[in-house]
Protein backbone atom coordinates (compact mmCIF):
# COMPACT_ATOMS: atom_id res chain seq x y z
CA UNK A 1 0.00 0.00 0.00
CA UNK A 2 2.45 2.55 0.66
CA UNK A 3 4.34 1.88 -2.46
CA UNK A 4 1.26 2.24 -4.23
CA UNK A 5 0.22 5.55 -2.59
CA UNK A 6 4.14 7.38 -2.82
CA UNK A 7 3.76 6.22 -7.02
CA UNK A 8 0.93 7.99 -7.52
CA UNK A 9 2.48 10.61 -5.80
CA UNK A 10 5.75 10.43 -7.85
CA UNK A 11 2.90 10.91 -10.54
CA UNK A 12 1.38 14.09 -9.39
CA UNK A 13 4.86 15.53 -8.16
CA UNK A 14 6.23 15.25 -11.67
CA UNK A 15 3.13 17.12 -12.54
CA UNK A 16 4.32 20.81 -10.97
CA UNK A 17 3.92 22.96 -13.42
CA UNK A 18 0.29 21.63 -14.16
CA UNK A 19 -0.59 22.64 -10.54
CA UNK A 20 -3.12 24.96 -9.56
CA UNK A 21 -4.97 27.53 -6.59
CA UNK A 22 -6.78 28.06 -3.46
CA UNK A 23 -10.94 28.36 -3.82
CA UNK A 24 -12.43 31.44 -3.97
CA UNK A 25 -16.47 32.02 -4.04
CA UNK A 26 -17.63 33.47 -6.97
CA UNK A 27 -19.69 36.71 -6.33
CA UNK A 28 -22.97 36.81 -8.54
CA UNK A 29 -22.87 37.42 -12.24
CA UNK A 30 -22.44 41.07 -13.21
CA UNK A 31 -25.42 43.04 -14.76
CA UNK A 32 -24.48 43.35 -18.66
CA UNK A 33 -22.23 46.39 -19.34
CA UNK A 34 -21.48 46.15 -15.15
CA UNK A 35 -18.60 44.85 -13.66
CA UNK A 36 -19.38 42.20 -11.00
CA UNK A 37 -18.90 43.55 -7.24
CA UNK A 38 -16.03 42.63 -5.06
CA UNK A 39 -16.50 40.06 -3.14
CA UNK A 40 -17.27 40.00 0.47
CA UNK A 41 -14.03 41.41 3.12
CA UNK A 42 -12.10 41.58 -0.28
CA UNK A 43 -10.71 44.82 1.31
CA UNK A 44 -11.21 47.10 -2.29
CA UNK A 45 -12.81 47.57 -5.41
CA UNK A 46 -10.34 45.36 -7.27
CA UNK A 47 -9.33 45.13 -10.83
CA UNK A 48 -11.02 44.07 -14.08
CA UNK A 49 -10.41 40.51 -14.80
CA UNK A 50 -11.75 36.84 -15.30
CA UNK A 51 -12.79 33.97 -13.37
CA UNK A 52 -12.84 30.57 -15.23
CA UNK A 53 -13.77 26.94 -15.02
CA UNK A 54 -12.72 25.13 -17.70
CA UNK A 55 -12.69 21.23 -18.02
CA UNK A 56 -9.47 19.05 -18.97
CA UNK A 57 -9.05 15.61 -20.14
CA UNK A 58 -5.72 15.82 -18.51
CA UNK A 59 -6.24 17.61 -15.57
CA UNK A 60 -10.28 17.41 -14.43
CA UNK A 61 -11.94 20.54 -13.45
CA UNK A 62 -10.03 23.86 -13.17
CA UNK A 63 -10.92 26.87 -11.57
CA UNK A 64 -9.11 30.22 -12.76
CA UNK A 65 -8.86 33.88 -11.48
CA UNK A 66 -6.65 36.26 -13.10
CA UNK A 67 -6.12 39.93 -13.08
CA UNK A 68 -3.16 42.86 -13.28
CA UNK A 69 -2.80 42.17 -9.25
CA UNK A 70 -2.27 38.50 -9.72
CA UNK A 71 -2.76 35.32 -11.29
CA UNK A 72 -4.54 31.98 -9.14
CA UNK A 73 -5.08 28.41 -10.90
CA UNK A 74 -7.09 25.38 -9.13
CA UNK A 75 -7.31 21.37 -10.44
CA UNK A 76 -8.98 19.53 -8.13
CA UNK A 77 -7.89 16.16 -9.54
CA UNK A 78 -3.97 17.18 -8.98
CA UNK A 79 -4.57 18.74 -5.40
CA UNK A 80 -2.61 21.54 -6.30
CA UNK A 81 -2.79 25.57 -6.09
CA UNK A 82 -0.60 28.01 -7.79
CA UNK A 83 -0.94 31.56 -7.15
CA UNK A 84 1.20 34.16 -8.88
CA UNK A 85 1.06 38.03 -7.92
CA UNK A 86 2.67 41.10 -9.47
CA UNK A 87 4.97 42.40 -10.08
CA UNK A 88 7.57 40.06 -9.60
CA UNK A 89 5.08 37.26 -10.71
CA UNK A 90 6.79 34.65 -8.69
CA UNK A 91 4.75 31.44 -8.19
CA UNK A 92 4.03 29.69 -5.17
CA UNK A 93 2.80 25.98 -5.46
CA UNK A 94 0.78 24.37 -2.91
CA UNK A 95 -0.34 21.02 -2.10
CA UNK A 96 -3.39 20.46 0.09
CA UNK A 97 -2.68 17.23 0.70
CA UNK A 98 0.76 16.97 2.56
CA UNK A 99 -0.09 21.01 3.52
CA UNK A 100 3.38 21.81 2.21
CA UNK A 101 4.50 24.85 -0.92
CA UNK A 102 7.41 25.83 -2.93
CA UNK A 103 8.21 29.41 -3.77
CA UNK A 104 9.81 29.80 -7.40
CA UNK A 105 11.08 33.01 -8.67
CA UNK A 106 9.86 34.26 -12.09
CA UNK A 107 12.86 33.30 -14.07
CA UNK A 108 12.94 29.45 -12.40
CA UNK A 109 9.35 28.63 -13.24
CA UNK A 110 9.32 30.27 -16.61
CA UNK A 111 12.27 28.42 -17.59
CA UNK A 112 11.36 24.53 -16.16
CA UNK A 113 10.32 21.94 -18.15
CA UNK A 114 6.45 21.42 -19.37
CA UNK A 115 4.85 18.49 -17.86
CA UNK A 116 2.67 17.90 -21.10
CA UNK A 117 3.64 15.05 -23.59
CA UNK A 118 4.27 17.65 -26.51
CA UNK A 119 7.67 18.94 -24.59
CA UNK A 120 9.20 15.55 -25.50
CA UNK A 121 8.21 15.53 -29.28
CA UNK A 122 11.50 16.55 -31.01
CA UNK A 123 9.73 18.82 -33.32
CA UNK A 124 9.82 22.26 -34.96
CA UNK A 125 6.52 24.68 -33.41
CA UNK A 126 4.83 27.32 -35.54
CA UNK A 127 1.89 29.09 -34.56
CA UNK A 128 -0.66 30.65 -36.77
CA UNK A 129 -3.20 32.49 -36.91
CA UNK A 130 -6.53 31.49 -39.11
CA UNK A 131 -8.87 33.77 -40.26
CA UNK A 132 -11.90 31.47 -38.30
CA UNK A 133 -13.81 33.45 -35.87
CA UNK A 134 -16.71 32.40 -33.79
CA UNK A 135 -18.24 33.83 -30.23
CA UNK A 136 -17.94 31.76 -27.42
CA UNK A 137 -18.95 32.78 -23.60
CA UNK A 138 -19.96 35.95 -25.33
CA UNK A 139 -15.97 36.84 -26.61
CA UNK A 140 -15.51 36.93 -29.51
CA UNK A 141 -12.40 34.93 -30.28
CA UNK A 142 -9.25 33.35 -33.50
CA UNK A 143 -8.44 30.23 -34.33
CA UNK A 144 -5.12 29.67 -34.04
CA UNK A 145 -3.56 26.25 -34.95
CA UNK A 146 0.19 24.79 -34.08
CA UNK A 147 1.72 23.23 -37.23
CA UNK A 148 4.57 20.69 -35.76
CA UNK A 149 7.37 19.58 -38.31
CA UNK A 150 9.10 16.29 -37.38
CA UNK A 151 12.17 14.96 -38.96
CA UNK A 152 12.34 11.24 -40.01
CA UNK A 153 13.01 9.34 -37.03
CA UNK A 154 12.53 11.70 -34.24
CA UNK A 155 10.34 11.18 -31.10
CA UNK A 156 7.16 12.26 -31.85
CA UNK A 157 7.20 11.59 -35.74
CA UNK A 158 3.58 10.08 -36.84
CA UNK A 159 3.21 6.98 -36.82
CA UNK A 160 2.10 5.86 -33.35
CA UNK A 161 -0.35 2.92 -32.55
CA UNK A 162 -3.05 2.88 -34.54
CA UNK A 163 -1.48 4.42 -37.52
CA UNK A 164 1.29 3.03 -40.19
CA UNK A 165 4.55 4.60 -38.99
CA UNK A 166 7.66 4.49 -40.32
CA UNK A 167 9.73 1.62 -39.11
CA UNK A 168 12.34 2.76 -36.32
CA UNK A 169 10.05 5.22 -34.95
CA UNK A 170 8.38 5.91 -31.75
CA UNK A 171 4.93 3.72 -31.64
CA UNK A 172 5.87 2.39 -34.92
CA UNK A 173 6.60 -1.53 -35.73
CA UNK A 174 9.92 -2.65 -34.73
CA UNK A 175 12.87 -3.96 -37.27
CA UNK A 176 12.82 -7.22 -38.28
CA UNK A 177 14.90 -9.74 -40.32
CA UNK A 178 18.17 -9.58 -37.97
CA UNK A 179 21.09 -6.40 -38.08
CA UNK A 180 21.26 -6.28 -41.92
CA UNK A 181 17.58 -5.79 -42.72
CA UNK A 182 17.38 -3.77 -39.47
CA UNK A 183 20.11 -1.34 -41.08
CA UNK A 184 18.45 -1.06 -44.23
CA UNK A 185 15.04 -0.43 -42.93
CA UNK A 186 16.63 2.26 -40.27
CA UNK A 187 18.44 3.99 -43.56
CA UNK A 188 14.95 3.93 -45.97
CA UNK A 189 13.17 5.36 -42.34
CA UNK A 190 16.26 8.05 -41.99
CA UNK A 191 15.34 9.10 -45.86
CA UNK A 192 11.30 9.62 -45.61
CA UNK A 193 10.94 13.44 -46.01
CA UNK A 194 9.98 15.67 -42.64
CA UNK A 195 5.95 15.43 -41.70
CA UNK A 196 3.81 18.70 -40.89
CA UNK A 197 0.93 18.30 -38.65
CA UNK A 198 -1.57 20.24 -36.81
CA UNK A 199 -0.65 19.43 -33.38
CA UNK A 200 -2.79 21.79 -31.33
CA UNK A 201 -5.94 24.14 -32.08
CA UNK A 202 -6.31 27.54 -29.65
CA UNK A 203 -9.50 29.56 -29.55
CA UNK A 204 -8.42 33.03 -28.07
CA UNK A 205 -10.18 36.12 -27.49
CA UNK A 206 -8.54 39.20 -26.96
CA UNK A 207 -8.55 41.35 -23.86
CA UNK A 208 -6.13 43.52 -21.66
CA UNK A 209 -7.53 42.64 -18.20
CA UNK A 210 -5.25 39.01 -19.47
CA UNK A 211 -1.78 39.23 -18.05
CA UNK A 212 0.67 37.88 -20.28
CA UNK A 213 1.95 36.02 -17.26
CA UNK A 214 -1.23 33.36 -17.50
CA UNK A 215 -0.54 32.87 -21.20
CA UNK A 216 3.11 32.13 -19.89
CA UNK A 217 1.61 29.74 -17.22
CA UNK A 218 -0.29 27.71 -19.98
CA UNK A 219 2.49 27.60 -22.36
CA UNK A 220 4.36 25.48 -19.85
CA UNK A 221 1.49 23.72 -18.83
CA UNK A 222 0.61 22.79 -22.24
CA UNK A 223 4.36 23.09 -23.74
CA UNK A 224 2.65 25.18 -26.95
CA UNK A 225 3.77 28.65 -27.71
CA UNK A 226 2.30 31.60 -25.94
CA UNK A 227 -0.57 33.41 -27.76
CA UNK A 228 -1.50 36.23 -25.75
CA UNK A 229 -5.49 36.56 -24.52
CA UNK A 230 -7.68 34.60 -23.16
CA UNK A 231 -7.27 30.73 -24.54
CA UNK A 232 -10.99 29.38 -24.37
CA UNK A 233 -10.47 26.25 -25.99
CA UNK A 234 -7.28 24.21 -26.63
CA UNK A 235 -6.94 20.45 -28.44
CA UNK A 236 -4.11 18.72 -28.56
CA UNK A 237 -3.30 15.31 -31.40
CA UNK A 238 -2.12 12.42 -29.57
CA UNK A 239 0.44 10.15 -30.95
CA UNK A 240 -2.17 8.13 -32.18
CA UNK A 241 -3.61 10.68 -34.06
CA UNK A 242 -6.64 11.41 -32.53
CA UNK A 243 -7.47 14.79 -30.69
CA UNK A 244 -7.84 15.59 -27.23
CA UNK A 245 -9.16 18.48 -25.44
CA UNK A 246 -6.79 19.40 -22.62
CA UNK A 247 -8.50 23.04 -22.15
CA UNK A 248 -12.13 23.91 -22.87
CA UNK A 249 -14.45 26.49 -20.94
CA UNK A 250 -17.19 25.59 -19.13
CA UNK A 251 -17.93 29.31 -17.34
CA UNK A 252 -17.13 33.02 -17.58
CA UNK A 253 -17.17 35.95 -15.56
CA UNK A 254 -16.03 38.79 -16.17
CA UNK A 255 -15.86 41.61 -13.40
CA UNK A 256 -13.24 43.28 -10.33
CA UNK A 257 -11.25 41.22 -8.79
CA UNK A 258 -9.43 42.14 -5.23
CA UNK A 259 -5.80 41.38 -4.87
CA UNK A 260 -6.37 39.77 -1.39
CA UNK A 261 -7.73 36.96 -3.60
CA UNK A 262 -4.20 35.98 -4.40
CA UNK A 263 -2.87 36.16 -0.68
CA UNK A 264 -0.67 33.43 0.25
CA UNK A 265 -2.39 30.12 1.87
CA UNK A 266 -1.62 30.45 5.31
CA UNK A 267 -0.38 27.58 7.62
CA UNK A 268 1.61 25.59 4.80
CA UNK A 269 5.51 24.69 5.55
CA UNK A 270 7.46 26.03 2.75
CA UNK A 271 9.96 23.00 1.10
CA UNK A 272 12.59 23.98 -1.27
CA UNK A 273 11.84 20.33 -3.76
CA UNK A 274 9.23 18.83 -5.68
CA UNK A 275 9.70 15.74 -3.59
CA UNK A 276 9.23 17.13 -0.36
CA UNK A 277 6.41 19.16 -1.49
CA UNK A 278 4.03 15.93 -2.53
CA UNK A 279 5.57 13.47 0.00
CA UNK A 280 5.63 16.15 2.78
CA UNK A 281 6.24 14.58 6.26
CA UNK A 282 5.92 11.21 5.41
CA UNK A 283 8.17 8.30 6.56
CA UNK A 284 9.33 6.68 3.23
CA UNK A 285 11.54 3.82 4.81
CA UNK A 286 14.38 2.04 3.27
CA UNK A 287 12.04 0.06 0.56
CA UNK A 288 11.34 2.98 -1.77
CA UNK A 289 13.20 5.39 -3.59
CA UNK A 290 16.86 5.87 -2.51
CA UNK A 291 19.61 7.20 -5.05
CA UNK A 292 19.29 3.80 -6.94
CA UNK A 293 15.62 3.53 -7.27
CA UNK A 294 14.11 3.97 -10.99
CA UNK A 295 12.84 7.28 -11.96
CA UNK A 296 9.04 7.22 -11.55
CA UNK A 297 7.34 7.69 -15.06
CA UNK A 298 5.56 10.45 -15.83
CA UNK A 299 1.74 9.57 -17.80
CA UNK A 300 0.92 9.87 -21.18
CA UNK A 301 -1.03 11.58 -23.09
CA UNK A 302 -2.92 8.35 -23.97
CA UNK A 303 -3.36 7.45 -20.90
CA UNK A 304 -5.75 10.09 -20.04
CA UNK A 305 -9.35 8.88 -18.98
Amino acid sequence: MVKEKLLSLGLIAHALLFSVPAEAKNPAPAAPGKPAAAPAGSGGPGSPGYRVEATSNYAGTLSCQMCKDGIRVKSDRMGLTWILTSPKWNAQIYNTGTECYMDLPYDDWTKRQSFMPMNKKKAKLKLEKTDNTKTMHGLKTRQFVIMATFEPGSQGYPGGPGAAGTAGSPGAPAFAGGKSKGKQKQAKAAAAPAVTVREAEMWVAKDPCVPKQFNELMSKIFGIPAEDGLPLSISLRQKNGKITSIWETVKLTKGNISRDEFKPIQGYKKVKTEVEMMLGDQDLGMDVGGLDSKPMKRPKLDDMP
